[in-house]
């Protein structure tokens, strides 16, 4: 028999702790080394470096009260992850239903958020469609970024550039954009088997977009924004 190589046991700085695993260290108060969270703590935003449970208590009260909100099945937002990593259709109508879920989550914790009407029907064909005009080998990260600009452009309704009213003002597009950056930074993230772990990935996605809410509408407003908007993604749904 051939013997079996000793067990490597890897050294703190070859790991990378997700942010949730983090989390959940902190809420269990686990002693964590430092070595292994410093990649990611050096990472948040300077107001909740040193204070991790800030983001469990908040990403916890998002956690709460979606699950008062209808939610979808694990394997629709595995079919709708799929969609927007592969840029491919997998199931357009459950991809219609996450991304319109998580839309619903998001902006029900922003501050004086009025009424959005979120249609499925219209976020399936906008994002169809900028899916459909991205290059097919584009990273999911940029997928992401286009379908996030189709979003707040097209997904809910006329483009506010073509048909300008008072009820799409400069503020409610913001509070759109930050819902739709949280809704895609969520597809975007490691998926779980289980819908439990998904609804506070979700809450995680949700916490983290509020913290960076400044950088994502600098990132908008750029001259590359789609390039922009894609870096952020990619960068925090790794750290997810």
């Amino acid at each position: 028999m051939t013997p079996r190589p000793p067990l490597r046991i890897p050294r703190p700085e070859d790991l990378a702790m997700p942010l949730r695993d983090l989390i959940r260290g902190v809420q269990q108060a686990a002693r964590i080394p430092i070595a292994l969270v410093q990649t990611v703590v050096s990472h948040l935003p300077n107001p909740v470096r040193d204070t991790l449970s800030q983001i469990g208590q908040r990403a916890e009260l998002v956690y709460k009260d979606s699950l008062t909100i209808w939610r979808p099945s694990a394997s629709e937002i595995t079919q709708a992850t799929t969609f927007l990593i592969e840029g491919k259709p997998s199931d357009l109508a459950a991809t219609g239903r996450v991304v319109a879920w998580a839309l619903e989550v998001a902006l029900t914790h922003q501050d004086n958020t009025p009424t959005f009407f979120i249609s499925e029907t219209l976020l399936t064909l906008a994002l169809d469609e900028a899916l459909t005009k991205s290059a097919a080998d584009a990273e999911p990260s940029a997928h992401g970024a286009a379908a996030m600009f189709a979003i707040v452009s097209d997904g809910l309704g006329p483009s506010p550039e073509e048909f300008p009213t008072q009820k799409m003002t400069p503020e409610r597009i913001a509070q759109l954009r930050i819902a739709a950056f949280a809704a895609t930074l969520f597809l975007l993230a490691k998926r779980s088997t289980y819908l439990d772990d998904e609804i506070r990935i979700l809450s995680y996605a949700i916490t983290i977009t509020e913290l960076i809410a400044d950088d994502i509408h600098a990132a908008a407003n750029h001259v590359d924004g789609t390039t922009q908007i894609a870096t952020l993604l990619r960068h925090h749904a790794e750290m997810i």
